[in-house]
């Protein structure tokens, strides 16, 4: 781009350091890679782009500043030349020997691609493999050169991660998911609903509730965290869609921080209303939590003491969490290895806000309602049927459990190893709070994260890093600061608190009645009776149905569906049958209905009109229909990613596709003879005649046991054509098999930028909507 901006963001390829850590080799093999320049997993990445311009570079370079790769993104409308295959194959052995110093001789060519753009533009695209180098079973080292036209447009080094290993990954992690929804869902139920919603309004309903301090508190730590997303913002670019305008861009993430300013104020105003008044309620011995730091308690050894346990207690679970890590990883318990930090926290505007405000947010009211609402409500369900501390001890383990849970969407492994982590921790901070109350626990969980999240500041090592880290310290320690200025200004140490605790608390009044009418302009009486009268309301229905049936379409643009699901699975059972595909008890079936074309029929709606939009119905727009699929219930995860699916329509035509595993067998095909055979598909399939087709696009991919093929032709048959885009056709084979051939209306990038930058200005609107909405509630 000539009017250049740049973002910049330093990336780490999570996915390939956990394979290589769990069945790559190890962690030793990981580290190997980087030591020895052969993989760089770490490392920074500069995008350069322009506004409405969809051409872009991103360059990567290691953590030391040597370029590693780039990657240049040219629009499919930008001219280049049509090289051949082996003009384009000398141009990327050329430049990337003498530009890379890349020694192509340790690797082997095992996949290649081209594509005709619709400029005209041949691109062309070479993956090598690293020789010698095995990661796992599976695994290797890869590198891919991509030819635009006739210059090098991307170097790009990766690990192939096996499919087998994703789909064993995404199983092992659900389990973690499902543990952290079930904990989500009691929290929304016995916190959300039972202790913050209907403990506030019993609260208030008994004239308990208090909610200057908790709105002060909860709107201060939303705001604080609504600067930290604006603080990202230099992060932000590298996800900036060049098709709207930057200002757009900027609008969008400004609204979302104020809409996140007004929920989450909501959420903590709440939760810190329940949690002080359910406390204030159970437990008469604490002290009254919103006079904590007033003039008439913050200069006493009490909550000096208090303060000073909550930062000890920090180190004592610092303690705890690297002696757990480090027994149980000789249980062969497993977590990801990070790296020492991650500087794009050096990349805001202001560092050290980001650990400060996640810090404050997670300290003050995961405190409130991970143990305020639960303990305190347990203890006063306890006291309504005399059973105080059994319920308290119910309160406290339900507490642990789930605060343990609500972490164990973690990557670590056994799924259930973040509960057994934080059970002992939080039953320890329950006694904590049942002793002192809230103030220890709310400055340990604070203390605990401001070290864990600025851990990359303190590590650091690059000019003014100093004034961070001092910002730092000082927030960590704000409530120590504020006993000691409160010392200094009255002069002394009070030994004795006095009527500062939850028992000294009196209701206040009962507000006195005002019994005299409020006069409102004209009583609702006679409104109801001038305008609400059944006739009036009678007419005023018949009259809008009158005009709802007038003027609105009930015909649709699109034929309705009117295949039943039992027909339709009884002529998807006849298909498969016919090709000797019979399914046992091991195979589930799933079945969907489908009656929409999507993008592709707006797109011809707008550009070539409604007659051309029907004229494509029944051809490149199915029928609507029904999909019939087969996956295997049980079994390893290769045998389980194997699936059949049937496609049948409105007119019961089926088309039969299917997936293999990427470690299923099979043949190694030439182009010229897989060429032949996605020739045969499209002619028994659509009966077209080669000489119409055009191809467009051809590429393979090589499995660990076969080689998988995928073409793409233009449909030059002129039965119809429309004014923008084209009618294509694709077929992908896996080994010597057709798995799928399917048409297609190809949309121009120019129309789908067009659209993208329609929405996003719509996108401001979208969020005062939503802003006008909440705000009143």
């Amino acid at each position: 781009p000539q009017d250049v901006n740049s973002a910049v963001t330093f990336f780490s390829e999570r996915e390939t350091q956990t394979f290589i850590e769990r069945e790559g080799g190890g962690l030793e093999v990981f580290k190997s890679l980087f030591q020895d320049s052969l993989y760089h997993p770490y490392g920074w990445k500069v995008r350069y782009f322009e506004e409405k311009n969809p051409n872009e570079v991103i360059v990567k370079f290691t953590p030391s500043g040597v370029p590693y790769g780039f990657y240049q993104k040219l629009s499919e409308n930008e001219p280049g030349a049509a090289l051949s295959r082996d003009s384009a194959f000398v141009i990327s052995v050329r430049d990337i020997e003498n530009d890379w110093d890349i020694d192509l001789a340790d690797y082997q060519l095992v996949d290649e691609s081209q594509k005709i753009q619709p400029s005209g533009r041949v691109d062309h695209h070479f993956v090598y493999e690293r020789k010698g180098i095995n990661l796992g079973d599976e695994g290797t080292l890869r590198l891919r050169l991509s030819v635009s036209g006739n210059r090098l447009a991307g170097i790009n080094h990766f690990v192939q991660v096996p499919e087998a290993f994703k789909r064993r990954f995404d199983e092992m992690r659900s389990f973690n998911d499902i543990i952290a929804f079930s904990a989500n869902m009691f929290m929304f139920l016995l916190y959300g609903l039972a202790g913050c919603i209907y403990g506030t309004f019993i609260l208030m309903r008994q004239r308990r509730m208090l909610w200057k301090g908790a709105l002060k508190w909860g709107l201060g730590i939303a705001f604080i965290q609504s600067l930290m997303q604006i603080n990202f913002f230099p992060m932000l670019w590298m996800e900036y869609d060049t098709a709207s305008s930057m200002n757009t861009f900027m609008i969008q993430v400004i609204l979302s921080s104020v809409i996140n300013f007004v929920v989450m104020g909501l959420i903590y105003t709440l939760s810190f209303i329940a949690a002080e008044g359910l406390s204030r309620k159970a437990f008469p011995n604490h002290v009254q939590f919103w006079k904590l730091f007033s003039s008439r308690t913050s200069n006493s050894y009490t909550i000096l003491g208090q303060s000073i346990g909550g930062y000890l207690s920090t180190g004592i679970f610092m303690f705890y969490a690297l002696g757990f890590y480090t027994f149980t990883k000789g249980l062969g318990w497993w977590s990801p290895t990070d790296t020492e930090y991650d500087p794009n926290i050096l990349a805001t505007y202001f560092p050290w806000l980001t650990s400060i405000a996640i810090s404050l947010g997670a300290g003050f009211w995961e405190e409130c309602l991970f143990r305020a609402v639960p303990i305190a409500g347990a203890a006063l369900i306890g006291d309504r049927y005399g059973k105080r501390k059994l319920f308290i001890g119910i309160g406290m383990v339900i507490q642990a459990l789930i605060f343990g849970a609500a972490h164990a969407n973690y990557p670590v492994q056994p799924a259930y190893a973040r509960v057994v982590e934080l059970f002992i921790p939080s039953l320890v901070f329950g006694f904590i709070y049942l002793k002192y109350g809230l103030l220890p626990g709310i400055i340990m969980h604070y203390a605990y994260d401001v070290a864990m999240i600025s851990l990359q500041i303190f590590a650091a090592d690059v000019p003014g890093i100093w004034i961070q880290r001092i910002i730092i310290i000082f927030f960590l320690f704000v409530p120590i600061l504020l006993i000691l200025l409160n010392r200094l200004r009255i002069g002394r140490w009070v030994h004795n608190l006095g009527s500062v605790y939850n028992r000294d608390w009196e209701l206040p009044p009962k507000p006195t009645r005002i019994e005299e009418p409020i006069n409102i302009g004209e009583n609702i009486d006679e409104i109801e009776a001038k305008y609400l009268k059944p006739p009036v309301l009678i007419f005023s229905a018949i009259v809008g149905l009158i005009l709802w049936g007038t003027f609105s379409k009930f015909a649709s643009d699109f034929p309705s569906l009117n295949l039943s699901k039992s027909d339709a699975i009884e002529i998807a059972e006849e298909a498969f049958a016919n090709k000797k595909l019979n399914f046992d008890k091991k195979w589930v079936r799933e079945t969907k209905a489908m009656a929409w074309s999507g993008k592709q029929g707006k797109f011809i709606w707008q550009t070539s009109g409604e007659i051309k939009f029907d004229s494509l119905i029944g051809n490149y727009f199915d029928h609507p229909g029904w999909i019939i699929r087969y996956r295997l219930r049980d079994g390893t995860t290769d045998e389980r990613a194997e699936e059949y699916t049937c496609w049948v329509n409105n007119k019961g035509r089926t088309f039969i596709s299917y997936k293999l595993p990427e470690a299923k067998e099979g043949e190694s095909l030439n182009e010229n003879d897989a060429r032949n055979i996605a020739i045969d598909a499209i002619q028994s399939t659509y009966n077209l005649n080669v000489e119409d087709l055009y191809e467009l696009e051809a590429s393979s991919a090589k499995k660990p046991n076969r080689l998988d093929w995928f073409f793409r032709y233009r449909d030059d048959s002129g039965d119809i054509t429309i004014s923008e885009g084209e009618l294509r056709i694709n077929v992908s084979i896996a080994g010597n098999k057709i798995t799928n051939v399917w048409k297609e209306v190809f949309i121009p990038e120019n129309w789908i930028r067009g659209e993208e930058d329609k929405q996003s200005k719509f996108m401001p609107l979208n969020f005062m909507v939503i802003f006008v909405f909440i705000t009143p509630i």
